[in-house]
């Protein structure tokens, strides 16, 4: 299961399970966001996606910038 994580930072698209481990944060909260109006979800059926590219852009929108 090692050199899987490891491909599931290279990944385009993350699940719930690999948003939770990108984010170092529990399965739970993970699906708190994926839930949020904001948040960047690709939703195919019940299946609930995050493109990454779309991830980086809601963590630097909600990132504090203080200069």
């Amino acid at each position: 299961r090692k050199g899987e994580t490891m491909m599931n930072h290279d990944k385009e698209i993350l699940n719930a399970n690999e948003l939770a481990e990108f984010l170092g944060i529990s399965k739970t909260v993970a699906y708190r966001l994926l839930h949020q109006d904001d948040f960047p979800v690709l939703r195919l059926g019940k299946r609930l996606l995050v493109p990454r590219d779309g991830l980086k852009e809601w963590i630097a929108s909600h990132s504090n910038h203080s200069t």
